[in-house]
């Protein structure tokens, strides 16, 4: 046991002295340990400053812990709000809608609209229906489409089965998947039946791959279309039909300073017009293995002033009374 002792000499006071006690034997000793020192204010407030110091160490270090996980949480909610599911939708008006953030939209039902299903107004976007069916434009209204990507880029669209929603008006602009002024983009997989209007639309719309797409106009319209300066765009195994009259009619269509667009092994069928159409100003184009068939028309034609396109290997059915297989005029 410790204890202090204070010795009195005279009238002074010394002390006090530090003593330990403990039995030795079954006797106790005292042994004296020196004075007890008191700390000194000074020393006080330097051992508080240095205890305050290595407070302040340790609170930045578990803000920046803190910090580093709130900002994985953040990145992680970023991705989760990137990556959005369309599920459980029951077809009705309100369930298509405008994709505004970028990412990867996956349907898991069937949607429908009365009048623009999705417009996508933002860049990075990929639409997957996953086979899933799209309904537009129900209503009939001019300028309604099934999909819709305005000055917005790099953007793919896949797996997609897009229909027409009124087979009676006669109001245009209702192309089932149109790009306008749209690049760096993807079409792959797309089933699209459109009525009164071509199928597969692109305007001013470049360096573009299409692949594997089916694209079907009833009444007027192309199956697939480049059109108003759409340049260096890529075309491959892709199937463009119409049943329409029309100059536009065609199976697929390349119209008004469309050039430097590259056709592989597609197929263009037209019940009146042409099968694979080039015309207006439609120039160094190349056609490699593609196949242009007609019913009433041309098979494949080069037309008005569309000039210095190659084709190669390339195979064009005309049945009408005075029409080629491929015609160049």
């Amino acid at each position: 046991m410790a204890y202090k002792r204070y010795i009195k000499r005279g009238n002074k006071v010394y002390g006090p002295y530090v003593y330990h006690s403990r039995k030795v034997n079954g006797k106790v000793v005292s042994e004296y340990h020196g004075t007890f020192k008191k700390v000194s204010k000074k020393k006080k407030r330097k051992v508080l400053k240095k205890s305050l110091i290595i407070a302040g160490f340790v609170l930045v270090f578990l803000f920046l812990i803190y910090f580093a996980f709130v900002s994985e949480e953040l990145k992680v909610k970023d991705i989760r709000e990137k990556v959005f599911s369309i599920t459980g939708y029951v077809i009705g008006a309100d369930e298509c809608g405008t994709l505004s953030s970028p990412g990867t939209y996956t349907l898991n039902a069937s949607v429908s609209s009365t009048g623009t299903c999705f417009d996508i107004n933002t860049d990075d976007v990929i639409l997957d229906c996953d086979t899933y069916t799209i309904t537009y434009s129900t209503g009939g209204t001019g300028d309604t489409r099934g999909i819709l990507v305005n000055d917005f880029n790099n953007i793919t669209i896949k797996n997609c089965n897009i229909v027409d929603g009124n087979w009676t008006t006669s109001s245009g602009g209702r192309a089932g998947i149109y790009f306008y002024d749209s690049n760096n983009s993807l079409l792959e997989n797309n089933f699209v039946n459109a009525s009164n209007e071509t199928a597969i639309y692109l305007s001013f719309s470049s360096n573009n791959t299409l692949t594997n797409n089916f694209g079907i106009s009833t009444n007027n319209g192309a199956g697939i279309m480049l059109d108003d300066d759409s340049e260096n765009n890529t075309l491959e195994n892709n199937t463009g039909k119409s049943t329409g009259s029309s100059w536009d009619s065609g199976g697929i269509v390349l119209y008004d300073n469309s050039i430097n667009n590259t056709l592989i092994n597609n197929t263009g069928v037209s019940n009146q017009s042409v099968g694979i159409y080039i015309l207006s100003s439609s120039n160094r184009n190349t056609l490699i293995g593609n196949n242009g068939t007609s019913y009433n028309g041309t098979g494949i034609m080069v037309y008005s002033n569309s000039n210095h396109n190659v084709l190669i290997n390339n195979t064009g059915t005309g049945n009408g009374t005075e029409w080629d297989g491929i015609g160049i005029m």
